[in-house]
């Protein structure tokens, strides 16, 4: 073989190399776009879904549909129905307590209502959200206002939870 023979199989040769380089560089372009091309079509049929459904639920509300007050949206915030809880499990305990044993101290009745209270709370939050020594404070100057007890003391707190019944004192 030539010289000249040689020198054109390499030339040939590099160049079928190149060509099979671009063509392979070009498939992959063509691929990575189709992906891209494929991903971008995905991401505009999931935004016309959730539109779709955004405007039906909006619809919906402004026709004066919807769920209305719920456990998560309406009067009491999820800290208030937590203290809510906490509150009346604690009062009805310390009730009960008073009315069983209506010689008990201020403190003992307090035990009553910390046990309660906290038993209300989930067990990874024992921590009581209000302190049941101004609730108890609360209580009796609301009803000294009302001239339904004659002191804020715990004596006429005691003596006004022994006479009345327990769903009036549940609704103070």
């Amino acid at each position: 073989m030539a010289a000249t023979d040689i020198q054109t199989a390499l030339a040939n040769e590099a160049r079928l190399n190149a060509q099979r380089r671009l063509v392979a560089s070009l498939e992959g372009q063509a691929a990575s776009s189709a992906m891209l091309t494929q991903a971008v079509s995905n991401a505009n049929s999931d935004a016309n879904r959730q539109l779709a459904d955004a405007r039906t639920q909006l619809a919906t509300l402004e026709a004066g549909g919807g769920p209305g007050v719920t456990d998560t949206f309406g009067e009491y915030s999820t800290l208030e129905q937590a203290m809510r809880a906490e509150r009346f499990a604690g009062k009805a305990a310390s009730i009960d307590f008073v009315k069983a044993n209506p010689a008990c101290s201020e403190a003992d009745a307090e035990v009553a209502y910390r046990a309660a209270a906290l038993a209300a709370r989930p067990a990874d939050r024992q921590w009581l959200l209000i302190d049941p020594a101004s609730l108890r404070q609360e209580y009796t100057a609301t009803l000294k206002a009302a001239n339904m007890i004659p002191d804020t003391t715990w004596e006429s707190w005691r003596a006004w939870i022994i006479a009345t019944d327990k769903a009036v004192i549940l609704g103070l």
